[in-house]
């Protein structure tokens, strides 16, 4: 029998104030950038060792830069698979 684990952990959000990042919720983060620039980047890894035996991990992050380049929000969220 195959046995699965599944862990999703939800999309995590940090912003910056005047010196430092905060984690806050999603229905907290309220404002808005005149200009500003989008990153978005997946990054996958998987080992497949047999018919039965592998791992998969996924990292999903988005980065909202201000018009300086200085990363303003910060948004994540992993999966990971081992059976």
């Amino acid at each position: 029998m195959l046995s699965i684990l599944d862990h999703d952990w939800g999309m995590r959000f940090a912003y910056r104030n005047d010196s430092e990042y905060l984690k806050v919720m999603a229905e907290e983060i309220n404002f808005s950038l005149p200009k500003s620039y989008v990153i978005e980047m997946t990054l996958e890894y998987d080992e497949i060792w047999g018919p039965l035996a592998a791992f998969f991990v996924e990292v999903y992050q988005i980065i909202i830069m201000d018009q300086e380049f200085v990363p303003y929000l910060f948004c994540t969220q992993s999966h990971q698979l081992i059976s």
